[in-house]
Formats: structure tokens, sequence, C-alpha cells
């Protein structure tokens, strides 16, 4: 059974502290174990205010990325023209961490754009991130921008794809100016490279069928169980190792397979 998330924005264009204003998604409690209506505060301030453990679902969420509302079109906007310069995935940067996004060129000063229609959530400063935005989108979905040497929006305000939310830079935690770029669902970040090609400014797929393999990195973080990862044309053993940072033989001993194999799209290769 497909587990449908229902989206319902505050009503006041500008929430404040002790506003009664929440979001309301309807989800399944025997996946999630919480009741089967959570009730999500708009007003708080953390990145994930959903408080799930999406790396134990076993449903298949449908989001349209991009679709007909009313008469409008929804469209998808890249916030800014630069090449994707760090991945998603582990890296060993400030130490053998998770990158949770896309770091995106820019210079400081370039115009960010919101991906999507939305509300702005969060407008504030934090060590890692820098000075970032949170925008709420339609079906759970939200977008984060991080690094910014200023915002240009403020929480409450309702934004279009492709408005001007902010302006690039190195705050926080950085090695340079960049836009950190990040996408999640019910709190939990996707892989942006599954739907979206950063070179060539395209959406890959608008009708996202969110499966269990997307949330397999949180597997590895959280130590939860193992993980794996859908093989993508042109991939190898090698460049799959150095995109989780591990070793070829360590893929090969985990998937029982010779170091050369020649890998199909659409594997599911164990990874920790």
């Amino acid at each position: 059974m497909g587990v449908q998330a229902h989206a319902y924005l505050p009503p006041s264009p500008k929430p404040v502290a002790d506003s009664e204003d929440t979001v309301t998604y309807e989800m399944d409690a025997d996946l999630f174990d919480f009741s089967d209506k959570l009730s999500v505060c708009w007003n708080d301030h953390k990145i994930n205010i959903y408080g799930l453990d999406l790396s134990r679902t076993r449903d298949t969420f449908e989001v349209n990325l991009e679709s007909f509302e009313g008469n409008r079109f929804i469209y998808f906007t890249f916030p800014v023209a630069g090449d994707v310069n760090s991945g998603f995935g582990f890296r060993n940067l400030f130490g053998h961490r998770f990158h949770y996004g896309v770091d995106l060129e820019l210079r400081t000063g370039d115009t960010v754009k919101s991906a999507l229609d939305g509300i702005v959530r969060v407008v504030r400063y934090e060590p890692g991130y820098g000075n970032f935005v949170v925008i709420a989108h339609h079906d759970g979905l939200e977008t984060l921008y991080g690094h910014l040497s200023a915002a240009i929006v403020k929480e409450g305000q309702e934004v279009i794809s492709g408005d001007p939310i902010a302006l690039g830079g190195s705050t926080g935690k950085s090695t340079g100016p960049h836009l950190h770029f990040e996408v999640l669902f019910m709190g939990e970040r996707l892989e942006p490279t599954r739907f979206l090609d950063f070179e060539n400014h395209t959406v890959l797929t608008s009708a996202l069928k969110i499966d269990p393999t997307w949330f397999e990195h949180l597997k590895a973080i959280r130590g939860t169980g193992s993980a794996y990862h859908i093989v993508k044309e042109g991939e190898t053993l090698k460049t799959i190792a150095d995109k989780y940072k591990t070793s070829v033989a360590r893929l090969s001993a985990l998937n029982h397979v010779p170091p050369q194999i020649k890998l199909l799209p659409g594997r599911k290769l164990r990874y920790g």
C-alpha cells in the first residue's frame, strides 16, 4: 500500500513564535511508530521538524516535482547556474562526514533562486550552514540553501519558483564561495542527482517515486542496517567505492563479485 502525504500550509502568511499554525501529514502509524495523524509545528526552526526515520519505511511515496496546479504549471528552477563541485555522500572534508546535499559553484553576491513555489520556513544562521534558508513546498518537499552572504526573504514569505531569495557567499563552515543545496522529503535528505541534471540544468524525472532505496544512505550513517546503492549507467566498483569512501575490495567482498565485474544499471549493490 502506498503512503500518501498531504500537506496543509498555514493560513497565516507570516507565522509567529507562539502561533498554533501547523502543517499536518497523514501517514501509516505502523511504519513509523507514532499516532496516525502527526501534527508538525510550522514554527519550529529545526531543519528536520518531522522526527521520522524513513530508513525504516517499506513503502513508495509518489511526489510530483512539476505539475499543473489549476491553470498554472509548477516548475523547477535550478537555484544557481554553477556546476557541482562536491556531491552527495561521504567525504573526508572537516573529518569523515556525510555531505547531505550538493555544492554548486557561484561567486559571492550571485543571486540564489527558489527551486519551487513555497513558503519560507526558516531564515537564520548556524555554524555549519552559515546563513541559510529553508523553503517548504508541496507534498512534504523542502529545499535548503546554505553558506549565503545574505537572505533577501523573510520567514512566512510566499515565493514562486525562480524568485530571488538570497545572495551567495561563504559563511559558516565553508572552504570558499558556493551554494550548499539540499532537497528534503519529510525531513530526510534526498540525493538530488537522482532526479536533477546539474550539468545540463534539466529535470530527469518530474514524477518522483520515492521508494526505500532513496533512504539507504541513512542506514550507513546511523548504523541501523545494511546500506545499498542502485547502479547507474557507466558506474564501476571503483567509482562507487570512491563515492562512499570505501574500497573496491570491500565492495567485492560484500557483494560476492569479482573486482573487475561489469555492473549493469539498476543492480542493487551493498556498500555498508
